[in-house]
């Protein structure tokens, strides 16, 4: 019997670590187990005003801060039954285009292409990649963009609220913003460029999928489906939650799921037109790739709404009376893939439930049975080559658990 711990994942947002038992080749136990405290901001919401929960749910996250909010904005305008103008929605699409491009760009340069060059790092890689760090930071700087002018800020957007926005962007400003990603394009096609030079089979696992399935591929509007069929906007009809402390693992049917980008691409098809790259949607790898698919679509599609825009004065829409009873859910795509909002609030307006399902808690079993797969391929390699190889795959789902950690120690039993 042998025992495999990997101590702090590093390049991940967060802190976690990976426990394995293999006796010969089979893998009979895998744990990834997280270790950081509870966060608590679904105990935070309740008895607060219903007003409140986009802007401190928002906080969960500085990666997935707009996902957070536009999540939330959506489940309270269900419970309301307020539906945002035609501007309203563009606007927020965009604004949360901005965080993909953000998100993206950074996992992208700064935590995959590191393993595929052969660098521990970002920092030991600029040396001799200097240029590719450049492109990152500004193909980054348009998510940046992006955020500002829509948002108010880069992170945590403030000029968002239920029904509307409170502070609307200017023309002017819109206007440069759209020169300045249409100046940025020519970086995202170089990302992917870049990153189909590491596409490759490292292995595959059929397993069910779920995103937001939509005509143009977008990130905060669709139907919830599944690889077989689309499902209802109340979560708990096909999900199970399993509650650890901290840990929140789900299941779909019992068995585990993928979300992110290789579900958005199984579910939508490729986000950018004319794609004739052949990809393995089986294989979590190939979300490195998509990726930076996904990050030239976010540019085009701001580009074509922005540009068509002109922005008109209006007054956020308002519920004044409430019912006994107000619940709604609010589904989006976060970087990392579906992410789910419940909340119920009373005719006070005070919150009294409050439920969130994150991407990375819904990746976690998949991560595991991954492993289970993969880890045999690996058994007569070094054992730096096998650590090496199950962080890059942990790494590929991007998991975001709140911030960044070091790489400490590898303990073989």
């Amino acid at each position: 019997m042998k025992k495999i711990t990997i101590d702090h994942i590093c390049k991940i947002y967060g802190h976690a670590n990976l426990t394995i038992k293999v006796s010969g080749k089979d893998v009979q136990k895998v744990d990834l187990n997280i270790f950081e405290s509870s966060r608590y901001f679904e105990s935070i919401v309740k008895g607060r005003s219903y007003k409140e929960a986009p802007e401190l749910t928002s906080r969960i996250c500085g990666i997935c801060s707009t996902a957070h909010q536009m999540a939330s904005l959506k489940a309270m305008e269900h419970a309301l039954g307020i539906t945002p103008s035609p501007q309203t929605k563009k606007l927020r699409e965009v604004l949360h285009m901005g965080g993909i491009i953000q998100s993206h760009v950074f996992h992208t340069y700064f935590l995959a292409l590191p393993d595929y060059l052969g660098y521990d790092s970002a920092i030991q890689m600029s040396k001799k990649h200097k240029e590719k760090i450049k492109n990152a930071l500004s193909l980054r700087r348009a998510g940046n963009e992006i955020m500002n002018i829509i948002g108010g800020r880069s992170v945590h957007p403030i000029s968002c609220r239920i029904g509307g926005f409170d502070r609307l962007p200017k023309e002017d400003d819109i206007n440069k913003l759209v020169k300045s990603l249409k100046e940025k394009r020519r970086l995202a096609l170089k990302t992917i460029e870049l990153m189909k030079g590491f596409l490759r089979k490292e292995f595959e696992r059929k397993t069910q999928v779920i995103a937001l399935r939509s005509k143009d591929y977008s990130f905060i509007d669709g139907v919830i489906a599944t690889t077989e069929k689309d499902v209802e906007e109340d979560y708990r009809r096909y999900i199970k939650e399993y509650r650890g402390e901290p840990k929140k693992t789900t299941t779909l049917g019992g068995k585990s799921y993928r979300v992110g980008p290789l579900a958005r691409f199984k579910i939508n098809g490729c986000p950018v037109k004319k794609c004739s790259i052949q990809i393995s949607l089986d294989s979590p790898f190939s979300g490195n790739f998509i990726r930076a698919l996904e990050v030239l679509h976010c540019i085009d599609k701001s580009i074509e709404i922005l540009g068509a825009m002109k922005i008109k004065k209006e007054k956020p829409q308002e519920k004044k009376q409430l019912k006994k009873v107000n619940e709604g859910f609010g589904t989006v795509e976060a970087p990392r893939g579906v992410l789910f909002h419940h909340y119920r609030f009373n005719r006070h307006g005070r919150v009294n439930k409050a439920n969130i399902i994150t991407p990375t808690a819904q990746n976690l079993k998949s991560v595991e049975d991954d492993v289970k797969v993969f880890l045999p391929l690996l058994l007569k390699k070094k054992k730096k080559t096998i650590v090496l190889e199950l962080e890059k795959l942990i790494r590929a789902y991007d998991p975001c658990i709140s911030c960044s950690t070091h790489f400490l120690e590898v303990k073989w039993i």
